[in-house]
This record gives structure tokens, sequence and C-alpha cells, in this order.
């Protein structure tokens, strides 16, 4: 089957793009700013105002988060979806943060602070409302970081392991040595124990 072009930007450049869970929508970064189409549609539907780039949506499709930069500092926000102008802002940073993630088994937002080199994990509950619990530092990546700046990192199913490029060879591997697991996190005091 040929591939088809669902969607064209004629007015600047596509960093990234991701689609919603159920395939309704596209969000993409033009320009620094995040717009979002219903798919198929040329015209965007809304666009986050402020600059902004590194975005994910929620496994639910009801929220996005992504990395503003109000007054120059970079910051892991989220707004809801597809509707990104409606709602509240909430910030989930505090002391700067960019590449957010979600873990798609849990109620879990990561992200990475730009400054010190480590992962956050921010606990959430949402309803109409995002609320989240203050970030917590689980884990070092400076190692993950490549030369441009940017890292990439996926949780693995149950959300207590991560699953990373290995820095020069480009293969897959677990990151931690040995495995990070909920354990292993508990008993260095970041985790809380579970079940």
């Amino acid at each position: 089957m040929p591939a088809e072009l669902v969607h064209a930007v004629s007015d600047g450049a596509v960093r990234e793009a991701v689609t919603s869970p159920d395939g309704e929508w596209l969000a993409a970064e033009v320009n620094e700013r995040i717009r979002v189409y219903r798919t198929g549609s040329d015209e965007p539907t809304d666009v986050i105002a402020e600059p902004a780039r590194w975005f994910t949506i929620s496994p639910d499709g009801r929220w996005i988060a992504y990395t503003g930069y109000r007054g120059g500092a970079a910051q892991v926000s989220v707004r809801p979806f597809p509707n990104v102008s409606e709602g509240n802002l909430v910030q989930v940073s505090i002391d700067g943060g960019v590449q957010p993630f979600w873990n798609r088994d849990a109620d879990e937002l990561f992200f990475r602070y730009e400054g010190n080199g480590s992962l956050a994990r921010v606990i959430y509950t949402a309803d109409s409302e995002f609320r989240p619990e203050p970030p917590e530092h689980i884990l070092d990546v400076r190692g993950l970081i490549g030369v441009t700046g940017y890292f990439w990192l996926a949780p693995l199913p149950g959300g207590t392991r991560f699953l990373t490029l290995a820095p020069g060879g480009g293969r897959l591997s677990e990151v931690g040595q040995p495995v990070l697991e909920r354990n292993a996190w508990t008993r260095a005091g970041v985790l809380p124990a579970g079940p």
C-alpha cells in the first residue's frame, strides 16, 4: 500500500509531530509554536502561543505536556488537549525542565532537569483539571544526553524501568546497572514501595 499524505504545512518547518492516541488529532511544532490540527486538515484548530517544543500527548489523549519558554527559562507545562488555549496552564517543573514524556501504565509524567541532568517524575491526578504533585528526582541521566542536548528514554511496561539508546552505539539498552526497578529505587529512598 503506498504512503498517503495526511497533512501538509506550507508556512514553516515542522520540527516534531505526533498524533493523538485515537488518531483524530495531530500536534506539530512549527516555527517554535505547537499547532493542533484535525487529521486531514491543513488549518490549525488551535495554537500554543508561547515559544514551545518537545511535546507529548497523554495516553488518554486529554493533555499535552511540552517545554515552554516563558521569560527565557525552559519549563515543562501541561494544558488540555486538543483545545490547548482553553483551561488552565499547569507548570509541572520547578527549576527548569525539558523533554517531557508520559508513563503509559500509571498517572506519571517524566521530564529532564536541564541544569543538573536528572530525570524527574511527577505523579498527577486528572479529571477536569490536571493536578500534579511536586516533582521527584529519580535518576541521573547525564550519560544519556547526546551532543545535541537531546536524550531518548521510554518507560518499559510497568513504568519501573526505562529503555534508552546506548551512547555511541545506537543500540537499545535498559538503563541501569543493575536494571532499575521499583525495589531498587525504594531502597534508595526515591520511589515509594508499591505492589
